[in-house]
């Protein structure tokens, strides 16, 4: 796990130039600071290394082929590494690493682009490809590594795993893209190929670009998740899938587990970062896991997490994240260089934070809730599709009912629930799904922010760009629609995201088991039955706890990873009103209004303001 910087358009670094970058990319990469320019070209290739396989001189980066002159800069991990090295090395390659980053460079060396059809793992990587005089950019077929890019300017190319060093290099070229902000405030994150500046882009996941003389020449996907979702394999049996997802999931940890540093899990006690652990087999010593937890047992899974690590075996720790103050609630988001308020970001901080002091690479559970059918929005799809005969007015006239309900801070409350439910169902059914998690409404955006600071009354109230992935599967059950959709958007803007900017802000490596592309595929060209029904979730991956590791989840309630968030806004109201009109960004009377509402628990407007505040440290900390 690294950071990754570089690009055509670059006169000779200076040393303070250099120091500077070195500084902003430090958390994705302690343990080393390299770089490479060839004056020719005015090409610059930086790297920032975090040593996870192949700890020695030999596997630093900027990586130089002596045989082409091609070279590597890279960030992710290659799991079957191994096994291509072995390819090429029966081919004819010398090696003078044991790094999955030659495996690389010599694989492109070899097959080209088609290395990609190979790689097994998490990875954004650039490699100067000396005999085309070209830069070659990929992106993994999930999106766990982030890429961005700028090339506003003529033979001006610019990459990184981070806006933060791009912003240090083009501030003056660089505005706010108002559309991003509106999904921002809506969404919480940013859309799916775009950056809340109008000049940066994001690599789509799964897709590669090939850039000459500062000018991008190609941009192609290399894999293809509708396909998998379009044929299904309906002839296999329930029994036949548990027996298979076994074997994957068990092949899948067995890769992941590969690293020359110590290397743990996060353990909530659910069903997926269990499954993980129960598909570690014959580790010595125990794998050790983490958790954390809070005094409010509605947000709490100690619990649970002790009961899996007892019967599994793991060595567990746990730790309570209890009465942070304003700043520490705060912290987490300056890490995020874009506008970012999944208020989940905060336990994940602190939780990556404790595991590093013990461990530096983390096995996690994320992506089974997106391919197994587990969030409770699913549940809310086959409910409205129950309920579809009913006129939406009548939703319309329920939801001004349960506006005078009263206010529940526990986690995903009845009346919260009840309330998104109702408000959702008047639209169509993809805007509904969308909207299960919305936090701010398009009718409320308008009037949030200061219109001396920007105006998005010009903002036209249509749906997402991120809407295109309906259109890919017209045909489909809604729930694989659903599906398809969360895997594309929520996933690599949101869970990812999140996920990468935490961890690396604690220079702590995640990596993600269900990810594996071959799960991912299976995953998708399953029958949605074997997943979900209107009153169960994760059918198979319960199955698959219960008979063949013994661990039942049948009636346990889904948690989920968050915080009670809503009750610390309640602690520190006045910092929080403070910190919000302090800025100047927003209209007073919608701040004013939303803070009371939430102190008097007329409204739960946690999500609200922890969106608001966090714009406000982006602002702080970027611009």
């Amino acid at each position: 796990m690294c950071g990754i910087f570089g690009g055509f358009g670059f006169s000779r670094p200076t040393y303070n130039e250099l120091s500077s970058l070195k500084s902003i990319m430090h958390h994705r990469g302690p343990d080393s600071f390299n770089t490479t320019y060839i004056e020719k070209f005015s090409l610059f290739l930086a790297h920032s290394r975090l040593a996870i396989i192949d700890k020695s001189i030999s596997a630093q980066q900027p990586m130089l082929d002596p045989v082409s002159g091609n070279i590597l800069v890279f960030n992710g991990e290659i799991y079957n590494f191994k096994a291509i090295r072995s390819e090429l090395l029966d081919i004819g390659h010398i090696f003078i690493s044991n790094s999955d980053s030659e495996v690389i460079l010599k694989g492109y060396l070899e097959w080209g682009r088609n290395i990609l059809q190979k790689l097994n793992g998490m990875f954004a990587f650039a490699i100067w490809d000396n005999l085309e005089s070209k830069l070659f950019l990929a992106r993994d077929r999930l999106g766990e590594k982030p890429l961005y890019y700028f090339n506003s300017k003529e033979n001006e190319f610019f990459f990184s795993s981070e806006i933060k060093p791009l912003y240090a290099r083009s501030s003056n070229s660089l505005s706010i893209q108002t559309d991003s902000l509106a999904h921002y405030f809506t969404h919480g994150f940013m859309p799916h190929e775009n950056s809340i500046f109008r000049e940066i882009k994001k690599l789509k996941p799964a897709h590669y670009m090939e850039i000459q003389n500062g000018k991008v020449i190609a941009y192609e996907p290399y894999w293809n998740l509708k396909h998998f979702f379009i044929n299904k394999n309906y002839s296999i049996s329930y029994a036949d899938s548990l027996d298979y997802l076994n074997y994957l999931l068990k092949s899948s940890t067995t890769l992941q587990q590969v690293s020359d540093v110590s290397l743990g899990l996060f353990l909530s006690g659910g069903v997926d970062s269990s499954l993980i652990a129960a598909s570690i087999e014959n580790r010595s010593p125990p794998l050790q896991s983490f958790c954390a937890g809070f005094l409010d047992k509605s947000f709490d899974e100690r619990s649970n997490a002790f009961k899996v690590a007892n019967q599994l075996g793991t060595n567990h720790m746990s730790f309570e994240i209890a009465n942070l103050s304003f700043s520490e609630i705060i912290k987490p988001f300056e890490y995020c260089d874009e506008p970012f308020s999944d208020t989940s970001t905060i336990p994940m901080y602190y939780l990556s934070k404790f595991a590093k002091e013990h461990v530096t690479v983390c096995l996690s559970g994320d992506g089974g809730d997106e391919l197994f059918g587990g969030y409770t929005t699913y549940s809310a799809d086959y409910l409205y599709q129950l309920t579809s005969f009913i006129p939406r007015s009548l939703f319309a006239i329920g939801s001004k009912f349960t506006n005078h309900l009263p206010t529940n801070f526990s986690k995903v409350s009845l009346d919260y629930k009840l309330k998104s439910f109702l408000y959702s169902s008047q639209k169509s059914y993809e805007a509904a799904h969308d909207s299960w998690r919305n936090i701010f409404n398009q009718e409320s955006i308008p009037k949030i922010l200061n219109p001396n600071f920007i105006d998005l009354n010009s903002i036209d109230e249509t749906e997402s760009s991120d809407f295109k992935f309906w259109g890919d599967l017209p045909y489909s059950h809604f729930l694989d629609r659903s599906m398809y959709f969360d895997l594309n958007t929520w996933l690599p803007n949101d869970i990812l995201y999140k996920v990468d900017r935490m961890c690396m802000s604690n220079s702590l490596e995640s990596r993600a088991p269900f990810l594996d592309h071959r799960i991912v595929e299976f995953a998708a060209s399953l029958p949605y039955q074997y997943k979900l029904s209107l009153f169960n979730t994760k059918i198979l991956l319960k199955g698959l706890a219960r008979s063949k590791h013994g661990i039942n989840f049948s009636g346990k309630k889904k948690l989920g990873f968050s915080s009670p968030t809503s009750a610390w806004i309640l602690n520190h109201s006045n910092l929080f009103q403070e910190y919000l009109l302090d800025s100047n960004l927003f209209n007073p009377d919608f701040i004013l209004n939303l803070v009371y509402d939430h102190i008097n628990c007329k409204t739960d407007n946690g999500y609200k303001i922890i969106n608001l505040a966090s714009l406000v440290t982006w602002k702080n900390t970027m611009i």
